[in-house]
């Protein structure tokens, strides 16, 4: 005796609990996933903030969280793919699905979302906009720069500083100067500071000096320090 789906009628297998994959997947809510997810954005870093931390919007961070979002029924080892689109409004259309075992058959069910970008300024952003640096970059030589050198260390510094803040979200350039015999660069980070002093030394064959000045101390009593790196060129 064949078996057929008690729901459609239909005799073309796999079977699941007697009902045919397409009937079962539909009177069940073998994965759960809210209509619409709202993420913080950062217009400044394009960053979105997700469990108290704010992350890139790379596809494979976007389908981490929608996965983390997802609710999984009944289904064994289930398996996630997810397909985005991305929408003129800005908001991005993520159709999500997981494929898993029941009953030694195998199940795949759909979901679609929508990722709504709500707005936000994150934390590192926040600090560079309001003149925040923990370090300033000297660069000195025996003459005055020429406008095209300047030009030219100026385009080094912003290109080695976007590149930095994949790593460290505060290592923005805040202000740069030109001063007698030299640049100065105002830096988000210390760490990103030192980085680029090294860099800008090797560059210009110079010799770094560091000194700090102290800023005073957070709320945890800790000492705050500015630092200032600098590269002096014979």
């Amino acid at each position: 005796m064949k078996n057929f789906c008690p729901q459609c009628g239909s005799e073309q297998g796999p079977f699941v609990k007697n009902f045919c994959v397409k009937c079962f997947t539909q009177a069940r809510q073998l994965l759960e996933l809210p209509p619409v997810v709202e993420l913080p954005h950062c217009p400044h870093c394009n960053k979105v903030r997700f469990r108290e931390k704010w992350v890139g919007q790379s596809e494979a961070d976007l389908q981490a969280i929608l996965v983390s979002k997802a609710r999984v029924r009944e289904l064994a080892s289930p398996r996630f793919s997810v397909e985005l689109s991305p929408q003129e409004n800005g908001t991005t259309q993520a159709l999500v699905t997981v494929r898993g075992k029941m009953d030694g058959a195998e199940v795949a069910v759909q979901r679609l979302t929508l990722i709504k970008p709500l707005s936000g300024t994150c934390d590192s952003c926040m600090k560079l906009s309001s003149y925040y640096h923990e370090s300033i970059v000297q660069l000195r030589f025996p003459k005055d720069l020429e406008n095209d050198e300047v030009h030219g260390y100026r385009s080094l510094v912003k290109a080695e500083l976007d590149r930095m803040r994949e790593e460290d979200p505060l290592s923005g350039l805040i202000d740069s100067f030109v001063v007698p015999k030299g640049l100065d660069f105002f830096i988000g980070s210390k760490h990103a500071g030192k980085k680029l002093s090294l860099l800008l030394a090797r560059k210009t064959h110079g010799k770094i000096t560091r000194s700090f000045k102290l800023m005073g101390v957070n709320k945890s009593g800790k000492e705050k320090k500015r630092y200032t790196f600098c590269v002096r060129v014979k």
